[in-house]
């Protein structure tokens, strides 16, 4: 299904399945959005993109995984004309909000060839945190939503994949601590949630998770059910935005390539996700063709990246039958600008990304 949708979250209507995925294009000066990161975002808003994800918004200055980061601070320029911008046509803004809180700088590499000395640091990062630096925490994600809110943003996404702060909490790889940390790895989420859940009534609340982290499955298995069961289990979490990979580990998950078929990931949830209506779920991974997504539950959506960055009217021209004119993404990774040792975004077929 292509057109014909709405569905309503806390009274914030979503007009579409179709969400921009959270991307840092590297257009921020400090902490700000540029008029090129503006832009950037309004070209991919509009008929046919439901939520409109601005991507990767750290908790401080510090904690951000590269200098042209978006980040929280108390002098947020140019925040409130990016989500009008976003806005004005009906899509909704969303901003994802994360931390890196490591030793270990950004792998420009696809794939760490450290990898057991990766996870060793890791596990030893998460392990040392103090119960006071874990308050410290919560307090900064707790801070920066209510921040992103007052600002105008709609949907607010925690980033909790890919190997960020939060991220290493909830996976088993990572996180060995023995405390109520370890026992329980949602209680992070959960207290972050819990101390401003007055603050959570008129905005949808995403939560983004990698299911896998070392390889891709063609069926969930009892380990990936009990991950997921615990997520859904959450309360508070209105959407559940499904992504795969660690940053510093490999990104090949994270960016799948064409070995797998377009919108993979609905196959491997389907079965599961099918009847848990009480959430939305997001899905990403290879969304390149909308005729091939033929699914009418509401309660499922699909995030595009890199076929939004290659032609801002993809889902556009989807919707309108326009398939012959899309810009297809070519495969060539220079969207992944960090990797190539780039200052920004760029692309092998759209060069006037904004």
């Amino acid at each position: 299904m292509i057109g014909n949708y709405e569905i309503n979250v806390k009274g914030n209507k979503i007009q579409s399945k179709y969400y921009f995925a959270p991307i840092n294009p590297g257009l921020a000066i400090n902490g700000n959005p540029t008029s090129q990161f503006i832009n950037f975002q309004k070209t991919r808003s509009g008929k046919g993109i439901g939520i409109n994800y601005v991507g990767n918004i750290s908790v401080s200055s510090e904690l951000v995984t590269n200098k042209n980061t978006l980040y929280i601070s108390n002098k947020m320029q140019g925040y409130k004309n990016l989500v009008f911008e976003i806005e004005k046509n009906g899509t909704l803004s969303g901003a994802q909000i994360g931390s890196v809180k490591s030793k270990q700088t950004p792998l420009r590499k696809w794939k760490n060839k450290n990898q057991d000395q990766y996870i060793a640091l890791v596990q030893n990062e998460i392990s040392s945190l103090s119960i006071s630096e874990i308050d410290t925490i919560i307090k900064d994600f707790q801070n920066g939503i209510i921040i992103l809110k007052k600002l105008g943003f709609k949907v607010i996404q925690i980033h909790a994949a890919h190997g960020y702060l939060l991220n290493n909490f909830l996976s088993k790889t990572f996180n060995v601590r023995t405390d109520i940390y370890g026992k329980d790895p949602t209680l992070i989420i959960k207290k972050i949630i819990d101390g401003i859940s007055n603050e959570l009534d008129d905005i949808i609340l995403d939560l983004r998770i990698s299911l896998f982290e070392n390889e891709i499955l063609t069926n969930l298995d009892s380990e990936s059910k009990e991950f997921l069961d615990s997520i859904y289990a959450i309360e508070g979490i209105d959407m559940i935005s499904i992504s795969n990979g660690i940053y510093n580990y490999s990104k090949h998950l994270i960016y799948p390539n064409q070995h797998y078929k377009n919108g993979f990931m609905l196959d491997v949830l389907f079965d599961y996700i099918i009847n848990k209506k009480q959430k939305v779920w997001n899905i990403s991974g290879n969304i390149k063709d909308l005729r091939l997504i033929n699914n009418n539950d509401k309660h499922i959506s699909f995030s595009i990246g890199r076929a939004l960055i290659a032609d801002d009217r993809f889902v556009e021209k989807s919707i309108n039958n326009k398939f012959y004119s899309i810009k297809h993404c070519n495969n060539s990774n220079y969207c992944h600008y960090y990797s190539r040792g780039k200052e920004s975004i760029e692309c092998g077929v759209n060069p006037k990304l904004y």
